[in-house]
């Protein structure tokens, strides 16, 4: 957030686009203030990680039926977490 009150900041408005002059003279260009979440990519890669997650847990502590629902439940956290993501960019 770019204080109002100094006068040695300026703000110039490019579409889509940011360039802020800092009082130092460093010119920063930022891309828009969109959401990594809207790329699919990143959306699938938080539910691998997750899945990955529980299926390490599963394998190297669990055993038995407990093992098998662990797995299960890192087969639907890769199926449905890139969806409820994409659902919450969207809304």
């Amino acid at each position: 957030m770019i204080p109002r009150t100094n006068p040695r900041w300026r703000l110039f408005r490019i579409p889509r686009h940011r360039v802020e002059l800092f009082p130092s003279g460093f010119v920063g260009v930022s891309v828009s203030r969109q959401t990594p979440l809207a790329n699919p990519i990143v959306r699938h890669a938080v539910g691998a990680t997750g899945a990955i997650a529980v299926a390490a847990v599963a394998y190297l502590f669990l055993d038995g039926t407990v093992q098998l629902a662990a797995y299960a439940v890192a087969a639907i956290d890769l199926l449905v977490t890139p969806q409820i993501l994409k659902r919450a960019v969207a809304g």
